[in-house]
């Protein structure tokens, strides 16, 4: 069997450059792991190239993975030093893939009459992006939105922390901001922001209309070009002696009040 032992072949190159946020193919997905692949085939999405290992192939797993395959795929032995080399996790399981992820455009699903969906503002931590993509999928959420600034969903900590969900949940950029906030405006979408001062707390709101509930960065906030096509700012009641809540924390105590008064409406 042949195999790949060199990082500058050029399939190694692509995906490093897809874990190092070097590509220019934002839609391409670095995946590591029998879940994230197999959570990737379950939903229809396609794998591109397969890396594996010799030893791998003793694995219970491997011979159900490799029938579900499509015939396109690119399958590729790559030594086990070569895979530590490039893994991303601390027990690597031999296994690596790039997939296609779908896209999505904006109209198609805020034009959705009980739309609802999540939008992070310039959201910087991998793993709040990851968890809130999960959380949104785990309620039933139609997308999960980004604006410009937010780190990229395509980052290997990302997909990690979405456990797969990505798979499952639209997840799209806004695309430019104005445009956006027409399209909310034409729609009479309720656009409800997660904001520490605000008067209203998140489950004094109403989330059976369409809706999208918008977290902001870490640091600094929502930006005023959202702030101001809001429809309410909300809050989440806290310990006095506390500034804030994680945002993935504070996301998912929203997303699951949404989840809440839709399953009783």
């Amino acid at each position: 069997m042949k195999k790949i032992i060199s990082e500058r072949n050029p399939l190694i190159k692509k995906y490093l450059k897809l874990i190092r946020g070097q590509s220019s193919e934002s839609n391409l997905l670095p995946l590591e792991g029998f879940h994230l692949i197999e959570e990737a085939l379950r939903s229809g999405i396609g794998i591109e190239q397969l890396f594996y290992t010799p030893e791998v192939i003793k694995h219970e797993k491997i011979e159900e993975l490799f029938l579900k395959l499509p015939s396109s795929t690119e399958k590729v032995a790559i030594s086990k030093e070569l895979l530590y080399k490039i893994s991303q996790t601390e027990a690597p399981q031999g296994i690596l893939a790039i997939s296609a992820y779908p896209h999505y455009e904006p109209e198609n699903v805020l034009g959705k009459s009980s739309m609802l969906a999540m939008l992070v503002d310039q959201l910087q931590d991998p793993g709040n992006f990851g968890t809130i993509i999960r959380t949104a999928a785990g309620a039933n959420f139609d997308a999960v939105f980004f604006t410009p600034g937010t780190v990229k969903y395509n980052n290997p900590k990302v997909l990690r922390a979405t456990a797969g969900a990505i798979f499952h949940i639209k997840v799209l950029p806004t695309g430019d901001l104005k445009d956006y906030c027409q399209k909310l405006r034409e729609r009479s979408i309720f656009l409800y922001a997660a904001h520490p001062q605000a008067d209203n707390s998140y489950y004094e709101v109403d989330y059976c209309n369409p809706a999208v509930i918008l977290i902001g960065n870490e640091n600094r906030g929502i930006t005023n070009e959202l702030l101001s096509v809001t429809t309410k700012k909300i809050n989440i009641p806290l310990n006095p002696k506390l500034n804030s809540l994680n945002a993935g924390v504070a996301a998912g105590i929203i997303i699951y009040e949404a989840f809440r008064q839709r399953m009783g409406k």
